[in-house]
């Protein structure tokens, strides 16, 4: 081998080992450092729930419908497919968990005092009206669990509830898994 191809390979290596940290480091900054979120999740079809090492949770605040949608859609906003939308969540003194009170493209309408924004990205188009529907995807909806885990959470999605923590840019990630207000631990 040249000395050029030792030192390109090299820088190759470098950059790869970078960008890697790089991913590794903004996770746990958001983890360290994200406003603290708790979401109540909703039961799903228990035959698809498990897949491979992973559960998939669904949340409260993914589907917006009808009467629920016009109040959290206060501008009136048409949706398409694969856009981004912020979701403004507070929490309510009579409930544990936040829920989202406004939703928007822009995150500057939203965002507000005692507000944590949380970016998703819409499922279907909507327009307004009286059967509009808009489902959201934050990213969180994936929880890896250790090899046949998934199955006690399976069985107990009804009370399972996810704390994340939330950037600033409304990026998002899972911080702790709860059943019945219990952390789960997986030793």
């Amino acid at each position: 081998m040249k000395k050029t191809q030792i030192i390109l390979f090299g820088l190759v290596v470098l950059a790869e080992t970078l960008i890697l940290a790089g991913m590794i480091a903004k996770r746990e900054h958001l983890l360290a450092t994200g406003k603290t979120v708790l979401l109540e999740c909703v039961p799903r079809d228990p035959r698809s729930l498990l897949s491979g090492d992973y559960v998939i949770i669904n949340y409260k605040i993914s589907r917006f419908s009808g009467k629920e949608l016009a109040r959290v859609n206060v501008f009136g906003e048409k949706y398409k497919k694969h856009d981004w939308v912020y979701a403004a969540l507070e929490k309510k003194p009579e409930s544990k968990f936040h829920q989202v009170v406004a939703i928007s493209r822009d995150k500057s309408k939203v965002q507000g005092p005692g507000r944590v924004l949380l970016r998703g990205r819409a499922m279907n188009s909507v327009r307004p009206g009286k059967y509009a529907y808009l489902r959201l995807r934050y990213g969180v909806e994936q929880y890896f669990v250790p090899q046949y885990e998934g199955k006690r959470l399976e069985r107990k999605m009804r009370e399972v509830s996810v704390e994340l923590r939330a950037a600033p840019s409304g990026e998002s990630a899972i911080r702790r898994l709860f059943i019945a207000g219990e952390e789960v631990k997986f030793y």
